[in-house]
């Protein structure tokens, strides 16, 4: 089976961000599937 490889960019939402500037764990899936999306689309 070919490896599938894609790499995107993006700064997370103020609102997904906890106090410390940590991203809330979950919001990975909502990240997780842009990144899916970014992979299919290429």
């Amino acid at each position: 089976m070919a490896e599938l490889w894609h790499e995107i960019e993006l700064s997370p939402a103020f609102h997904d961000l906890d106090p410390m500037d940590i991203v809330w764990h979950g919001h990975y899936v909502k990240y997780l599937e842009l990144a899916r999306e970014a992979l299919l689309a290429a």
